[in-house]
């Protein structure tokens, strides 16, 4: 991914009160096919209590095409960093990293307000 791009675009969002990432951010930022990302949650030999918390799958239509996207929280991208290990840019993963602390912090701050949050956070 364009380095600009990745300057620009959020790479972490709130999801369910969760810090979020989507399957497709994932596979664009690292360069991996979405299709091979998909197979690997699909293949995700966890419990299902840990899959439902940490992997949200959403249908799309892109050019009048449907599309499965997952919301990925924090630990499932722990997850993937194992699964794609050696294959992800060390820079990029410290990038990702950051953006769920900070965001995490951010929502820690909104709970303790008693304030609620559902949206992009930059």
């Amino acid at each position: 991914m364009k380095q600009e791009l990745i300057n620009e675009e959020p790479l972490v969002e709130v999801l369910n009160g969760k810090a979020s990432t989507t399957s497709l951010m994932f596979s664009t930022v690292f360069e991996i096919q979405h299709n091979e990302v998909l197979q690997k949650i699909h293949a995700v030999d966890y419990s299902n209590a840990f899959i439902d918390n940490n992997f949200s799958s959403v249908k799309m239509v892109e050019n009048g095409v449907d599309k499965e996207i997952f919301y990925i929280t924090y630990d499932g991208f722990s997850l993937f960093l194992s699964e794609f290990y050696g294959r992800l840019n060390k820079q990029l993963v410290e990038k990702y990293l950051t953006e769920f602390e900070f965001l995490s912090d951010q929502l820690l701050c909104l709970c303790v307000n008693g304030k609620q949050l559902n949206e992009t956070i930059h």
